[in-house]
């Protein structure tokens, strides 16, 4: 289950950095926490997610080798709750739900 985890997160950090209002991308710090319900073929996955703030543009090529902002601005660290229905099988994801735990509002 470790591989569909894997992709999940990141459609979740694709979501989220597609609709934040920041025109800087966020990058995966750390996984806080992470459940699995699954039903028949789909999979839902319910996970808190740990964010930080990037040099890059949300829009630019290999996000996830670009280094973190070292400012430790209001907006540079934040932590979102997301539920994500996922068909591995399929390449199928849809958000159900996404909330801010700290750090504000981005989107």
């Amino acid at each position: 289950m470790e591989i569909f985890l894997s992709a999940t997160v990141e459609y979740a950090l694709h979501v989220f950095n597609l609709q934040s209002n920041d025109t800087k991308a966020y990058r995966l710090v750390r996984i806080l926490d992470s459940r699995i319900e699954q039903e028949k073929k789909m999979m839902a996955f319910s996970m808190e997610l740990q964010l930080k703030r990037t040099r890059c543009g949300k829009f630019d090529e290999d996000i996830d080798n670009c280094p973190f902002q070292s400012s430790s601005g209001q907006n540079n660290i934040i932590t979102c709750f997301f539920t994500i229905s996922t068909d591995p099988w399929n390449t199928i994801f849809e958000l159900w739900n996404k909330t801010y735990l700290d750090g504000g509002s981005l989107s």
